[in-house]
């Protein structure tokens, strides 16, 4: 390892400090990739470790059994799949419900009052709306991991566990929501 002055043509200017530039050989490099390496390798396997010895210990206490990780991971396909659907039927009745507020207006039609005040709601929703709409995404997820339960053979879980991985799915949903809306339904 070897220091150099920086050749700078301000050098001539006592109040500026001079600028060291460290270069590093070809084995100081290698020392450092491969820690850097070593490092994320012993982070990956215990993050693994974790994930697997928890979730093994989790899955035996909530009461969850499957034949195989496939049909494990099958399962957790087919939810996510079920979930993107519902989201797509959601957002078709926000645009088809505001769609029809906007002929309403337009021709004048005396309900365009009612419809105009539920598309509000649904478009910009107070806090007492977007808990209602929480509680009933929660509770139609939950009736998807019961029939999805029912339809799988392998994978067998208990009401608990339904409840439980609706819930974790809905906190993680609503923790990777925070920048763009705020803390959970308050918005910024």
């Amino acid at each position: 390892m070897q220091v150099m002055d920086d050749q700078d043509p301000l050098k001539k200017d006592p109040q500026k400090p001079k600028i060291k530039i460290i270069r590093f050989g070809a084995k100081n490099k290698t020392v450092v990739i491969t820690s850097i390496l070593l490092i994320l390798f012993l982070l990956f396997l215990l993050i693994f470790g974790l994930f697997f010895f928890v979730q093994v210990g989790i899955f035996k206490l909530v009461g969850v059994e499957y034949t195989s990780w496939s049909a494990a991971i099958g399962f957790l396909a087919m939810f996510f799949m079920f979930k993107i659907a519902i989201k797509i039927g959601v957002f078709a009745f926000k645009i088809f419900s505001f769609g029809l507020f906007r002929n309403s207006m337009a021709n004048g039609n005396p309900s365009a009052k009612l419809i105009g005040s539920f598309t509000k709601g649904l478009l910009q929703p107070s806090k007492s709306t977007r808990f209602l709409f929480a509680l009933f995404r929660i509770v139609v997820d939950i009736y998807v991991v019961h029939m999805i339960d029912e339809w799988m053979p392998e994978v067998n879980l208990s009401n608990l566990s339904e409840v439980l991985l609706v819930l974790v799915v809905f906190l993680l949903g609503q923790l990777f929501s925070i920048k763009r809306r705020g803390v959970f339904w308050i918005r910024k």
